[in-house]
């Protein structure tokens, strides 16, 4: 398994569009983890609707990290 760690901040705007790419995929062993920084836009409903994962973040280095720690996958995408 495949896992996809995408840390965000008021991403409500971009996500959909890199979501449906994931989607789009052949590809279909994979989850998707949202290490969020406490977005003050729709990005964590958007991410949800995609039936991601969601955990907390920061700045991008923390949010890798946190989403690594919830991550069940054999390999990790950032």
């Amino acid at each position: 398994m495949l896992s996809i760690v995408i840390p965000t901040y008021n991403e409500g705007k971009q996500l959909p569009a890199l979501l449906e790419t994931i989607k789009s995929q052949s590809f279909t062993n994979y989850e998707v983890i949202v290490a969020d920084n406490n977005s003050t836009d729709n990005t964590v409903e958007i991410a949800k609707k995609y039936g991601a994962i969601i955990t907390g973040g920061g700045l991008p280095g923390k949010g890798r990290n946190c989403g690594a720690a919830v991550a069940s996958g054999q390999f990790i995408l950032f």
